[in-house]
Parts: C-alpha cells; structure tokens; sequence
C-alpha cells in the first residue's frame, strides 16, 4: 500500500527501504541493528514487516514504540587506574544502551597524544603505556545498535616528570659538568706546559741536526744538477739518434719498393725502344719485297710494343701510389675529436664494406657478423680516421678471405665485435682467411711491409691504422695461425686526455 521498496546488500546483509526513489531514514536507522544478519526473506503487510533467516524471525510493526530505539545512549567510565610504571593507564567503560540483538560500540582519543577517534571497537577496555610526560584528556563515546552516538565523557590526568628530570636537577648536571671541563682544562694545561718545555729541548737537537743535513743536501744537489744536466744531453742525443733511425728505416723501405718500378720502366723502355728500331726496319723491307712472312713477324713485334708500353704504364701507377702513400704516412695527424657513437660507426664501416665488395661477397658466399653493445657507447674520437683504420682492417680480412677461397672448399666468415670494460672499449675483428706466418706477424705495422705484390698495395694501411689507434691513446694487437684465423684487437678510452 505504501509502495516501499524493501532491498538487502549483494552479500544478502542489511536491509534499506526506497519509497519514491529515496530512502526512508527512519526505517533505515532502526534496520541497522541487523545488518550484519544475512536477511533471506523480507514480508511486508503495511503495518507488520517480517523479516526472516538464519538468525530466526523478527516481527517489526510501523505503529509500536521501541524504548530502546528511542533512548539516546548514555556512555560511562566505570575505571581508571594508574600502573606500577607510572607511565602506563588503563580504563574501562561501558554504555546503557540495548546491547541484545547487536553489542555496543566505543571509539576514544587521548589528547595530547592521540588526536584523532579511533575506530568503533565493541571492547570496553583501553590501555596506554610508556606515555610521555606531560597532561592528557582522555574522551570515550559510545553506539548503539541502531546507529544512535552518545555524548563523550573526559577524563583529565597528567603523568608527572621524575625528579631526576626536573629543572633542578638539569642545574646541578651544568654544574657538574661545567666543574669537570675546569678538571680537564687544568689538567690538560699542565700537561702542555711540560710537552711544551719537552718539545723545546727536542727542537734545538733536531735544529743543529737540519742544519747539518742542509749542508750535505746543498753538496749533493748540485751534483744532482750536474748529473741532471748530463741526462738532459744524453736524452737529447738518443731522441736525434732514434729520429735518424726511424727516418732510416722509412727511406730504406721507399727505396726497396720505389726501385724495382723503376728498374721495370727502365727496362720495359730500352725494349721497346730496340722493338720500334726493328719495326721500322722490317716496315722498310716490307715496302720492296712485300713478304707475308716479314708482315706476321712485324705484327708480332707490334703486339709486343705494346704489351711492355702497358707493363710501363702498369708500374708508373705503381710508383705513383707508393709515392702518395709515402705522402700519406708523412702527413701530419690530427685528431679532431667529436662525440662518436660507436655501434652507428662500426655499422657503417660494414656498410660501406658490404658495397665496395658486393659482387665478391656474394659469389664466395661471404658471412659478415656484427656484434654491437647492448648499451650503445659514445666515445671521444676523430669519426673519419678511426673509421679508416676499422675499414682497413676489414677490407684485409676480406680479401684474406677471397685468396682463400679460391684453393679451399669452406665457409668464409668475417665478424665484427664490440665489447666494454668500464671506461674502455674493445674491437674485435676476427676472418678465418689464410692467416699471417708467425716469421712475419712482428712486421705487419712496419712501413710498406706488404706480402702482396706492387700492384696490389703499397704496405701502408696497417702502419696508418696502428698509427690512429695510438693517436686515439689506444693498443692494437694481432692474433692469427697461419691457413685458419687473424683476429685484430683494438682498445680505445671512451674519452680523450685534453
């Protein structure tokens, strides 16, 4: 009749009324005494609601008068008793209000220690302990079933300070302890005085002593500069001296590689100069007689005109790029050092191998590696002469490859290795090409030192790479078994000494 609707929560706990889309506070308030009950069956004939489950039945009737709802619950401290410590309190309490079909419950605070409520507990009892010293107000307030709170009582008590801490005994504490800093400053002047007049007898022994050293120090130092002089003009003449031998060593190694070109120009010349004598002779003859047989041989010495004018020619470019290595290794270096990624480097030197010698890796089926570091490093370097050195490397290993794979059935492989060590980077590249004998390995770095013929190189690019490294204030090393392996090792700082 009244079309109210009667709902429990989704845990089938408590009860609340909606009539016209809004709760029924009154109906509300008074349920809450159940609703911790798990409510399975709810009738409602107007006047009378019955509302059953587990707990059994209950009889609800709108027009009937609950004292017990009605009664605003009064709360009271029952007990208060101070501990054998005197800093711990312990109280009971306890409430008027209906405690039958839900238990009371109390919320409390202690100020001066505690200055929020505490939540809504059923237990009557409450104990501080080892509370600071000082005065404290203890409130308690009580609830009833259906949600009624009652007014809160006080209790005021303090906990007292001890005498051992009270202002007195902090003066006598300054005054004792002020006494004991004049004990000790007394006793610690007396026994300066006596270091001190100690200390006077030790300084005029030590000081006749000093000057007795001072004199034999003075003697020997200038013997010292006098030796150090003599080192001075001795490291002079060795540094001269190891500057002539490198500039020996350098002009030798020219000599050798330039003179055997020229020695081929020079003769490959006088041939063809005595070849073009008898061509012009047999041309004359050829014009009187007209013989076949005189024209076939001068076509033959024709063709071998020619051959040595391009063995000439071939050698000429010889000579010309050992003289621009020559250039390249008197060059002065200098590095121009910028921020380098050093994974991005080492791929694009791979790249750049990887074009230069396309046709080459694919016929002998060539496998390139790469192996960067898992954090990306950026070092202090020259980008463009490290870059160099790395390619001259690789393109070593390449054609190491390329010379052992024409006489061996295997499967090439080139790789490419990059690993950190703190403040240190480590380069790694690794061929299983035709090696370096153990006779010449020594020799690799040295200046035109090649096992390659003329025509091939001009022995330069590793002394120009070991030379970079060192400019990059790294370590190069070589490793290699002859017909297996060569593995070139390059350490570099991540930053560079300004």
């Amino acid at each position: 009749a009244d079309h109210i609707l009667w709902l429990t929560g989704l845990d089938g706990k408590g009860v609340i009324t909606i009539k016209d889309g809004k709760f029924i506070d009154i109906r509300t308030q008074w349920l809450k005494a159940i609703e911790d009950f798990t409510v399975r069956v709810i009738y409602d004939e107007g006047p009378i609601t019955w509302l059953g489950g587990s707990f059994g039945l209950i009889r609800a009737e709108k027009s009937a008068r609950d004292p017990a709802f009605e009664l605003k619950p009064s709360v009271f401290i029952r007990k208060a008793l101070n501990l054998s410590d005197r800093r711990s309190i312990y109280f009971t309490f306890a409430s008027d209000a209906s405690g039958v079909i839900k238990p009371l419950t109390y919320s409390y605070r202690l100020l001066g220690f505690q200055r929020e409520w505490s939540e809504w507990k059923s237990d009557g009892r409450k104990e501080y302990s080892r509370l600071p010293y000082g005065k404290y107000c203890f409130e308690v307030k009580a609830r009833d079933c259906f949600g009624h709170e009652s007014g809160s009582k006080t209790v005021f008590f303090d906990v007292p300070w001890p005498f051992y801490l009270k202002w007195y005994a902090w003066c006598l504490y300054c005054l004792a302890f002020v006494y004991l800093i004049f004990l000790f400053f007394r006793w610690r002047t007396r026994k300066l005085l006596k270091e001190k007049a100690r200390l006077e007898t030790v300084v005029q022994q030590r000081t006749h002593e000093i000057r007795l050293q001072r004199d034999e120090i003075r003697g020997k130092s200038q013997q010292l500069e006098h030796t150090l002089t003599e080192l001075s003009k001795a490291q002079d003449d060795l540094i001269r001296q190891e500057k002539m031998a490198t500039v020996g060593k350098l002009t030798k190694g020219l000599v050798d590689r330039i003179l055997n070109p020229l020695n081929y120009i020079g003769n490959f010349a006088e041939l063809s100069r005595g070849l073009t004598e008898e061509a012009k002779q047999l041309i004359y003859a050829q014009q009187q007689c007209r013989s076949l047989e005189n024209y076939s041989e001068l076509i033959e010495i024709l063709n071998l005109l020619a051959d040595n004018l391009s063995k000439v020619s071939g050698h000429s470019v010889n000579t010309t790029r050992i003289l621009k290595a020559m250039e390249e290794i008197l060059k002065e270096k200098v590095c121009l050092l910028t921020p380098v990624s050093l994974n991005e480097l080492c791929r694009k030197e791979i790249e750049m191998l990887n074009n230069y010698f396309v046709m080459e890796i694919q016929e002998s089926q060539i496998l390139m590696s790469f192996k960067p570091l898992s954090e990306d490093m950026i070092i202090e370097a020259d980008e463009r002469q490290l870059g160099r050195a790395l390619l001259s490397i690789l393109n070593n290993g390449i054609k190491a490859l390329l010379k052992k794979s024409v006489d061996n059935a295997f499967i090439p492989e080139l790789s490419l290795e990059l690993t950190s060590f703190g403040s240190e980077v480590q380069i790694v590249i690794r061929d299983n090409g035709i090696g370096i004998e153990d006779t010449i390995l020594d020799k690799i770095f040295d200046p035109f030192f090649t096992t390659r013929t003329t025509a091939e190189a001009a022995g330069v690019g590793l002394y120009l790479t070991r030379e970079v490294i060192l400019n990059h204030k790294g370590k190069i090393s070589v490793r290699s078994e002859k017909g297996m392996c060569t593995e070139f090792t390059v350490i570099l700082p991540c930053k560079q000494d300004k």
